[in-house]
């Protein structure tokens, strides 16, 4: 039987200080972030994958409305990686005219959030 690589909470403190640490004190997939460099290849791989999916979501999305600009906010927007998101969107969308889009990584907070949330509003009527 495999093992799980995952830490558990006791071993997620043990690891190192996780910079966006819940209040409960539970780390699982924020700190992978944090320790690319010391867990080794698995925790990168994890990052490639985390990054592959939201490439496959916003290329989806680009196939489906368009070339656009792509705004990424929340808790975990920060640990987005722009050259590698690229890098997988670029290999996703091949047609020239739709690889006219942009990202961009915004500060999560309350504005934003309203704003896109009246903006999807629009859009659904």
């Amino acid at each position: 039987m495999r093992r799980s690589s995952r830490p558990t909470p006791s071993t997620a403190s043990s690891l190192g200080t996780c910079s966006a640490t819940p209040p409960s004190g539970l780390c699982y997939h924020i700190c992978y972030f944090d320790f690319v460099g010391q867990v080794g290849l698995k925790s990168r791989d994890f990052v490639d994958l985390w990054h592959r999916a939201l490439a496959a979501a916003t290329a989806s999305f680009i196939h489906l409305a368009g070339p656009g600009r792509f705004y990424f906010t929340g808790h975990n927007a920060h640990w987005i990686e722009l050259p590698t998101l690229r890098a997988h969107l670029e290999s996703m969308v091949k047609m020239t005219p739709l690889q006219s889009f942009s990202l961009e990584v915004l500060p999560p907070d309350d504005e934003t959030a309203l704003l896109g949330a009246g903006v999807s509003a629009l859009r659904a009527l």
